[in-house]
């Protein structure tokens, strides 16, 4: 018996078209939801968390913070296993420029810490 994933297979291929946008990949971090974070690590070979995770220091680790927002392709893998609701997506700061854009992402560039933001000092 197969496993579900948290991503469809034309998900999972889509997001090797990322890696001509990802310039530097080993001094960048994406911030993605639970569940696509390990994709996009794998795929991507770029450092990832969760908008919870990080700190203001983060932007000091990293060349470029990008927040990715899958809009097809997610299964409804999530907290309670398969059929469950799925894994919110993270907030996209309001000063964010899209990076990149197709059917199944949009890649966000952050360039400074969110106003206000939510996570460890």
């Amino acid at each position: 018996m197969r496993s579900s994933t948290s991503i469809s297979e034309e998900a999972y291929e889509d997001l090797f078209k990322l890696k001509e946008v990802i310039e530097n990949p080993g001094k960048t971090l994406i911030i993605a939801r639970h569940g696509l974070e390990w994709w996009v690590a794998w795929i991507l070979k770029t450092d990832v968390a969760q908008e919870h995770t990080i700190s203001e220091k983060t932007w000091n680790n990293y060349y470029n913070i990008y927040y990715i927002k899958q809009i097809k392709g997610q299964s409804d893998f999530g907290v309670f296993g398969p059929g469950s609701t799925p894994f919110p997506e993270p907030n996209i700061p309001e000063d964010a420029k899209i990076a990149y854009k197709d059917e199944y992402f949009k890649l966000f560039l952050v360039e400074e810490p969110p106003e206000g933001y939510f996570g460890p000092p």
